[in-house]
């Protein structure tokens, strides 16, 4: 099923900067014999790590496309970058502290998805959760200073 933009959401663009992300993704099998997705988030821009902690409105986009292709479209969109973005696997998770501003950037990565031909999946998404859990992910703060980093656990879509 692809995604299509709610009429609400404007087509201003904010944050005309690219930046780079290192993430790594790990596959994990817990004792049960279940895959469990990390993610570990270190970006370049420190401010990226302080605004995920401050958030308080998240936004889930699952695609049923690798890691490296959603890296290179991320990589080459000068509307979307680290500050309110990050990828696990096929995943995106948005994430702000002002609604309208969520809006803006959540409109812009659908843009970016677009122009690369890549979907997201709607039965699969999570629009405006208040909490990164009720987005569908976990999220554990490692670190001091300059050298922190976010694990990244897809719980998966609440509910399903």
């Amino acid at each position: 099923m692809e995604l299509h933009l709610p009429s609400n959401y404007d087509n201003r663009n904010t944050h005309k900067m690219s930046t780079t992300t290192s993430q790594d993704s790990v596959n994990h099998i817990n004792s049960n014999g279940q895959q469990t997705n990390v993610s570990v988030f270190t970006p370049a821009n420190p401010t990226a790590i302080d605004n995920l902690q401050q958030a308080t409105i998240f936004t889930r986009l699952e695609t049923r496309f690798p890691l490296q292709r959603i890296q290179t479209a991320l990589n080459s969109s000068p509307d979307v970058h680290q500050t309110f973005c990050t990828c696990h696997l096929g995943t995106l998770l948005i994430f702000d502290t002002n609604p309208d501003t969520h809006v803006e950037h959540v409109r812009a990565v659908l843009q970016m998805l677009g122009a690369n031909s890549i979907t997201a999946v709607l039965s699969a998404c999570v629009f405006n959760a208040p909490t990164s859990e009720l987005a569908g992910f976990q999220l554990m703060y490692v670190g001091q200073g300059t050298r922190r980093a976010v694990m990244l656990v897809d719980v998966g879509k609440p509910g399903t």
